[in-house]
């Protein structure tokens, strides 16, 4: 998780430094696409423990 939030952090700090609202759109997504992976990768790592229980 460390590392998710040090990007995240950085996506903050672009979108608010870039005066142009394509730029800006463009941090706020790629930092939504960001937080789903993350979720994502969480979700798989659960499921494979589950499984090696199984």
């Amino acid at each position: 998780m460390d590392e998710n939030t040090w990007l995240t952090s950085q996506l903050e700090q672009l979108r608010q430094s870039s005066s142009d609202y394509r730029d800006q759109a463009f941090y706020l997504a790629l930092n939504d696409f960001v937080q789903e992976q993350s979720k994502r990768m969480e979700q798989i790592q659960r499921e494979l423990d589950g499984r090696m229980w199984e």
